[in-house]
């Protein structure tokens, strides 16, 4: 029997996938995060939009300096949750 960690949230891999893309639509998101529907992507993608985390160019979507920042942060969490397991 093997242990699996959790998922990591899904506005973590939205974030994580705008910064190694640069921009991206909904669907080229959902299409690397095939773990998470198209409608998890775009509830994601408003909260984030909400928060200030991303922008919006037309149909795409691009990470913002405070998204940057959260998307270190979180990265950072993650390592040290790790590290104590």
């Amino acid at each position: 029997m093997s242990t699996q960690i959790k998922p990591i949230k899904p506005l973590v891999m939205i974030l994580k996938i705008l910064a190694e893309l640069g921009k991206a639509r909904e669907s080229e998101i959902a299409k690397r995060a095939p773990q998470f529907s198209i409608a998890t992507v775009h509830e994601n993608l408003e909260k984030a939009l909400l928060m200030g985390l991303v922008a919006r160019e037309g149909r795409y979507y691009i990470l913002t300096d405070k998204g940057r920042e959260f998307l270190k942060a979180a990265i950072e969490e993650i390592k040290k949750f790790v590290e104590v397991i």
